[in-house]
């Protein structure tokens, strides 16, 4: 979790406990050796609910992050650069990460390990074109537009550093 001047916030390894599925490392996975003293699923839960209460929580698929944690998040509090129509393709079909790293600045991300707060870095980068007036909002309904208008409204505290 990283603060709106992209400081790290919360990080933390999880160990995965009984319901782990899989070692798959080589793109996403978490290294076995990063378990030992790992804190529970529960402990990291609780960390990041702590960490994002009461701020905007911004993310690329949050509703997967929020999932996967168990959390919930109220929805007014939430931005997720997967559907909005800045970073979607026309028809509104979601692009990858990566693409929009790409697209928007040129950077190459996701190239070898996941890294978290390099995604993290990059979502509040598009973040801040979107709320900077940067990105049009093309093919955008009157409805999207208009709340596309109520993030950039709330976030501006984010960018004068009165809240993350």
């Amino acid at each position: 979790v990283v603060g709106g001047s992209g400081e790290v916030i919360y990080h933390s390894y999880c160990h995965p406990g009984a319901q782990h599925l899989a070692t798959n490392t080589i793109r996403g996975g978490v290294p076995r050796n990063k378990w030992g003293g790992a804190p529970s699923l529960q402990a990291v839960r609780d960390g990041v609910a702590a960490a994002v209460r009461g701020r905007t929580l911004v993310g690329h698929g949050l509703i997967t992050d929020l999932k996967y944690l168990g959390l919930t998040h109220p929805e007014h509090l939430q931005v997720d650069t997967l559907s909005l129509h800045p970073f979607t393709r026309a028809g509104g079909q979601a692009r990858t990460l990566k693409d929009l790293a790409q697209k928007y600045f040129g950077a190459a991300i996701q190239t070898g390990r996941h890294s978290a707060e390099e995604d993290a870095a990059m979502v509040l980068q598009l973040y801040r074109l979107l709320i900077e007036g940067k990105v049009e909002f093309m093919d955008a309904t009157a409805l999207e537009a208009h709340y596309l208008r109520e993030i950039m409204t709330r976030s501006q505290s984010v960018l004068d550093g009165e809240a993350d």
